[in-house]
């Protein structure tokens, strides 16, 4: 079965598949790592970032969608979208999965220096 991102936006859902979701954060990685890594804590669950760094789930499971939100990182990564990814992103002359090789090559690419993103899991049939 097929991973999805849902991203609730003023009470209406916006659904990505995750290839695609994994796509943009990897771009945002190559655009600033840091940043990167500041926006893809805020699309995950808080569950999921407090393993990711090892601190207490006390009180969150696996069942627990809550976003982790950190105001401050939140602002940061919009800023981030609108002034480096989205502008990096338009200024893309080919569809981004065909720039890194098809489905395989970004995969080898995504894997030969995962970073925080090997917290993703991502796999060939997420495209």
């Amino acid at each position: 079965m097929a991973r999805a991102i849902i991203f609730d936006l003023n009470d209406k859902d916006l659904t990505i598949d995750f290839g695609t979701y994994a796509l943009i954060i990897y771009y945002a990685k190559q655009v600033n790592e840091s940043k990167a890594m500041k926006l893809f804590d805020a699309t995950s669950t808080e569950y999921r970032f407090r393993i990711r760094y090892n601190l207490p789930k006390v009180g969150f499971t696996e069942d627990n969608y809550d976003a982790h939100f950190i105001r401050s990182e939140i602002m940061e990564s919009i800023t981030f979208i609108d002034n480096e990814l989205i502008p990096n992103l338009n200024s893309e002359t080919e569809d981004l999965l065909k720039k890194y090789g098809g489905n395989s090559g970004f995969l080898a690419q995504y894997y030969n220096s995962p970073g925080f993103l090997i917290a993703l899991g991502l796999e060939e049939d997420e495209f």
